[in-house]
């Protein structure tokens, strides 16, 4: 599979280590590398949308659309816990990137 967009806002990163983590995993999908290589895990409660650690404290959401990565966002573990949201925003993504 390959990355959609490789462009992400890395703004909610506190530090540079963390972004270069970030450009990292995301330079590696657009290579076609798996997110099983990045500890990347299928959501239970929607199988299309990968949760890859970025870090401790946050999360690199994917959405697996057509046999292509599309990034969502990247968001701190606190709100990555918080599924409801996330569930919004998947369906608005899924709606967006379907067409």
């Amino acid at each position: 599979m390959n990355l959609i967009l490789n462009q992400m806002d890395l703004s909610a990163l506190p530090n540079s280590r963390l972004m270069e983590q970030a450009r990292t995993i995301l330079d590696g999908l657009s290579n076609g590398e798996s997110h099983h290589q990045h500890q990347g895990k299928r959501m239970h409660y929607d199988r299309a949308v990968i949760s890859i650690p970025i870090g401790y404290r946050y999360r690199l959401l994917l959405l697996c659309l057509k046999g292509r990565y599309v990034p969502l966002e990247i968001m701190s573990h606190e709100q990555y816990n918080n599924t409801k949201t996330i569930q919004q925003r998947v369906k608005h993504s899924k709606q967006y990137w379907s067409h």
